[in-house]
């Protein structure tokens, strides 16, 4: 069910979903923010790049958003591949439930491990080890001039690093934001009159499985950010003024309010990472990224 999230102490507001399909439920139903008169470009008149040489429709945006896309399997191939070369075996966890010898006795006792006996010699018991848990807190708000094939490679990264983490043991949750940004025309981080808003929906769960067709679209396509997230500011109740076509600005660009939006994803025991983080502070390097997100949990 879709709650309302409004951090004074963050100056953060905005609306979390449950998944992409009860967003959708909820948004096509409302009216725009008395504050817009239209849609702009990112409306369901306009389109926007998907990769370079690709470009969607908002019903496209929406029917891969919900369905799933095939679009990103080279891209993720090569990423994960590129991982997989880099991060030697040795390094794999595993710490999952499981059973182990243990030798009760000073001598074998064949009888008593035929009837199960339970001081047999040689027996299985179980073992519980604890789960390790990785949850990722991804934000796609970024700055106008970021290359399609930059948004691309980091939310390609951002999968290939899950999926090896499942492959390793661990348990992943990934936290999504089509739109983490903030108003053109406000003043300081914490003017009460221009918070910081914020979009999340759950992409994967720990206990779900990590699934390259549902994830791809949201994470790596262009047009999420336009036909998702800046859509649905259009549409918040929250938001207070007209963004402009620009659509505001990422909370990466004010260091105060990129302070307070890692606050908010540590609140919910996730390590935040963006695009513009990515790009600026990891190089695009996938091996930068993972030693970031397992430095932040260790």
């Amino acid at each position: 069910m879709m709650r309302r999230i409004d951090s004074t102490e963050l100056n953060v507001v905005g609306e979390q979903y449950d998944s992409i399909a009860e967003f959708y439920r909820v948004n096509e139903n409302r009216n725009l923010n008395p504050n817009y008169s239209s849609d702009y470009s990112c409306g369901k008149d306009s389109k926007r790049k998907v990769k370079p040489d690709v470009e969607y429709t908002w019903e496209q945006t929406q029917h891969d958003m919900m369905l799933g896309s095939d679009l990103f399997n080279a891209e993720f191939d090569r990423m994960l591949s590129e991982i997989k070369s880099k991060i030697p075996n040795a390094w794999r966890v595993g710490n999952r439930n499981r059973t182990k010898k243990d030798f009760v006795g000073q001598s074998v006792s064949v009888g008593r491990a035929l009837s199960g006996h339970p001081k047999s010699f040689n027996r299985q018991r179980p073992v519980r080890l604890k789960q390790k848990m990785v949850s990722i807190f991804f934000s796609i708000s970024c700055p106008h001039y970021t290359s399609t094939e930059d948004r691309m490679r980091a939310g390609c990264i951002i999968m290939a690093i899950c999926e090896h983490l499942e492959e390793c043991g661990y348990q992943t949750r990934i936290m999504y934001s089509p739109d983490f940004s903030f108003g053109k025309y406000g003043g300081k981080w914490d003017d009460p009159k221009n918070p910081s808003q914020i979009l999340q929906m759950s992409l994967k769960g720990f206990d779900t499985r990590f699934n390259l067709r549902k994830m791809q679209f949201p994470l790596a396509s262009e047009s999420a950010l336009f036909h998702v997230g800046c859509w649905w500011n259009h549409r918040f109740p929250g938001t207070q003024f007209d963004w402009g076509y620009g659509e505001g600005y990422a909370v990466d660009n004010d260091d105060r309010r990129l302070e307070s939006a890692r606050k908010f994803a540590k609140s919910q025991d996730a390590v935040y990472v963006s695009i513009p983080f990515i790009k600026n502070e990891c190089d695009m390097d996938i091996m930068k990224v993972y030693d970031y997100i397992m430095g932040e949990i260790s």
